[in-house]
Order: C-alpha cells, then structure tokens, then sequence
C-alpha cells in the first residue's frame, strides 16, 4: 500500500514551490500523504480520512455545505464513510517520489532523500533517531546510546548495561557480565586495555596497552627528555619574563612611596603654618574690633556737638552739573572721607595676609 510510518510523515520537503498543486488535501489544504479516494473522486490525507465514522456516512471533508445538500437520484451522493475511501497508490507513489529533509533535521541530521527512501534511513543510518535503551528503557538518542549510554568506558553509562571487557575479554567476577563498577575495578589490572603515556603532560601522544608502556619507554627515551627539555625551557623563559615584570613593579612601588611621603610633608607644613597663624590672627581681629568700636564713640560725640543750622546749609557747588552725560554723578559735592571709612581701609589692609593661598 505504500503507507508512510508515522514518523516519516514529520518529513518537511525541501522545497514548497516544488509540490504540485493536485498533492495537495481537498479539505485541510496539506499534503496529501498516505492519499485516500473518496466514491465522488476527492482526494483526501490520512489525518483527514482518519476523522470519519468507520461506517456511518456524514458531510464529506473535501466539499461545501451546499454541495452537501444536493440530492442526486433521492441519495446524498457527497456523503462518505470511512469504510468507502479507498488508498490513492498513484497519488502515493508519485507522492514519494518527492525530495524531503530528515524528521530529525532539528536534533543535527542534515540528511536529505527521496520519501520513500525515508523509513530504511530512519532505521538503519539516521544517527539522530531517537531509540529506547534496552537495559532501562529511557528514549536515547542512536549515536549517544552506543557512545555514552551503553558504553562501560563512559560516566553516564546505563547503570543496568552489562557487557564483557571489549579488550580483554573477561567477562566477569560470577554468573554475570561487568557492569560500571567492576569494569572500573578491571580496568586498573587489565593489561589490554589502551593508557595514555605518563609523558603525555609534557607533549607525548601515544597510547599503548599497559603491558606494551615498558616498550614505549625504551623506544622513545630520546623523544620524552627533549619534550621535557623543551618544558624546562619554556619555564626558564617565563621566570625571566616575571622576574622583569617584578622589578619593574617594585620600581613603580618605591616611586608611589616616594610621591606620598612627600605629599605628607607639605600636608604637615600647611598644618603647622595655619596652627601657628591662628593666635596672631585672633590678636588682630581683636585690635580691630576695639578700634572700630572707640572711632564709632568718636564719631556720634561730633556729630551731636554740630549746630542744626550747620548741618542744614547746602554744600557750596552742589548745583554744579556736568554737561557731558545726564546720568553723570560728578556733580556731588565732593567731600573727604570720615575716620570710621579710613580704619576699614586699614583693617582690610591688615586682613590681607600673605601665603594666604
């Protein structure tokens, strides 16, 4: 019959311009895969077959409600069953012909084939399939079930996988096969198995089975002290590097130290000049203040002693009036400065001490 599996028809194709439009289903627009035939000649997918009444006939999926309603001879010819739908295999076998990518394209299979080629790679060469572990049961991917899960060399092996020694051959310590643990126990005594070269820090590649190591040496003593060698030099290199790198370091130091015990200093200057500034400035402020206070007495007594028709008398020039601006102020009387004007000039004078910045 040509049936599609289930898992085959997840297949995408690779190129929507490429489907004609007859594989296309009369009633969900999709393709037609697994194509069946309805009595009037519509054809129809699987999915949409699938939805019908075994044996009671209802409205056909492929046509409309008008279409439904006509009546032909007395019967309702445009309705269908599922048991009168009959499988299209021209339809399918052209259908297969078509050019898909693997369900599995999302998971890294790249792989890309005709249909009907598509179950025997699924089966037989998709490295993505996803299968069940026979030990455990659990959905493991094909290339991890061998690589990893049901492998004894592996961490994440199944813990109910049993296998004999693939090196040796030993197949066990009773009536059953090895698991993890006793192949991990194994492994340290068994003389086939492949190890790496205790030289391999230092550069050696090779891997030898543990009875063949004592050979490996004496073939290859020259090869191991040269790679050893060459280490010792590299080292010698990098501590020449560091140490350069340490005195330069330890110069920047001792130049920061420097900057900031001269940075200290002046700091401790500047205290000691404001500490010893201070007394001298408070003497001052108080002679200031005592002579400001007695030119102030000083001043209302002559002001009280003037006559009333003095102090009424307009200054002579007064009305002397520069003509050259009408803003100008140079037309007051000019008149000499009091004693209280005078000791602020002078207190500001002694104000101003130097170094003050």
């Amino acid at each position: 019959s040509m049936e599609l599996s289930e898992r085959a028809l997840r297949a995408k194709p690779v190129s929507q311009s490429a489907v004609p439009n007859y594989f296309v289903c009369k009633a969900c627009k999709g393709l037609l895969v697994n194509c069946f035939q309805t009595p009037q000649g519509f054809r129809l997918c699987q999915v949409c077959v699938n939805s019908l009444h075994p044996t009671h006939c209802g409205p056909c999926p492929g046509t409309t409600d008008q279409d439904n309603d006509s009546n032909v001879d007395g019967e309702r010819q445009r309705w269908v069953c599922r048991d009168r739908c009959l499988p299209d295999l021209a339809t399918r076998r052209e259908l297969s012909e078509l050019w898909v990518f693997c369900p599995n394209a999302d998971l890294g299979c790249s792989e890309q084939m005709q249909w009907k080629m598509l179950e025997e790679h699924l089966k037989q060469k998709c490295e993505y399939e996803t299968v069940a572990c026979q030990f455990c049961l659990r959905e493991i991917i094909v290339y991890k079930l061998h690589l990893v899960h049901c492998n004894l060399e592996s961490a994440d092996c199944c813990v109910h996988f049993r296998c004999h020694c693939g090196y040796c051959g030993f197949f066990g310590y009773g009536s059953d096969m090895l698991n993890r643990v006793d192949f991990i126990e194994h492994a340290k005594t068994c003389s086939e198995i492949p190890v790496k070269c205790p030289f391999a820090e230092f550069g050696c590649r090779a891997r030898s089975k543990q009875r063949q190591l004592t050979e490996h040496y004496s073939q290859n003593t020259n090869e191991h002290l040269l790679m050893m060698s060459n280490i010792v030099k590299e080292l010698q290199a990098s501590k020449c590097s560091d140490a350069a790198k340490i005195t330069r370091l330890e110069k920047e130091n001792g130049d920061l130290k420097a900057r900031i015990k001269l940075i200290e200093a002046k700091q401790a200057k500047s205290e000691a000049s404001v500490s010893a500034t201070k007394p001298e400035l408070r003497r001052s402020l108080e002679t200031i203040t005592n002579r400001v206070s007695a030119n102030n007495v000083s001043e209302l007594g002559r002001e009280s002693s003037t006559p009333a028709s003095v102090a009424a008398l307009p200054s002579k020039g007064c009305h002397r009036r520069v003509q050259s601006s009408p803003f100008s102020t140079n037309w007051l009387p000019s008149r000499k400065r009091t004693a209280s004007e005078s000791l602020t000039e002078e207190t500001n004078a002694e104000l101003a001490v130097p170094g003050g910045n």
